[in-house]
């Protein structure tokens, strides 16, 4: 049996795609979902809305703060899930700009999520007033 496999890749302004269609009629996307996000709050989590599209399932994520993370008793800060696991991309990351947070950092491995279930920021201590942090999330949508 021949099954017929085609891979597309192509750049738009708002995210990078790289559609794997097989045979079938079984189509799967994998994509990514970068997002800026502003820490000003004054709390200690920050939920990043609309960093894990329903349905998907995640395949790896990465962070870097773009400007320094600040707040009152702020020492360290976590990514996780908000409604799973509160570290499990990273726990005890820096502040400072320049910071990235990368699979080496990850407490548990990535897996499925929920609708719903974005992305959140956690402070070790303290809250965030201040400060950017941009999330890439590689995703798969079957």
């Amino acid at each position: 049996m021949k099954i017929d496999t085609k891979v597309r890749l192509f750049d738009s302004e708002e995210k990078d795609v790289l559609e794997l269609v097989f045979g079938g009629g079984n189509d799967h996307k994998i994509l990514t979902k970068v997002t800026d996000h502003t820490c000003d709050g004054g709390a200690s989590t920050e939920v990043i809305t609309g960093s894990v599209p329903a349905g998907a399932i995640v395949l790896a994520v990465t962070a870097v703060v773009k400007t320094i993370l600040a707040g009152a008793s702020l020492t360290t800060w976590a990514l996780g899930e908000e409604n799973g696991d509160a570290d499990r991309y990273g726990a005890t990351m820096a502040l400072a700009a320049g910071t990235k947070l990368d699979s080496s950092d990850y407490t548990a491995a990535p897996g499925g999520h929920l609708p719903g279930d974005d992305l959140m920021l956690t402070a070790a201590a303290g809250v965030f007033s201040s400060g950017v942090i941009r999330t890439n999330v590689l995703y798969m949508l079957p």
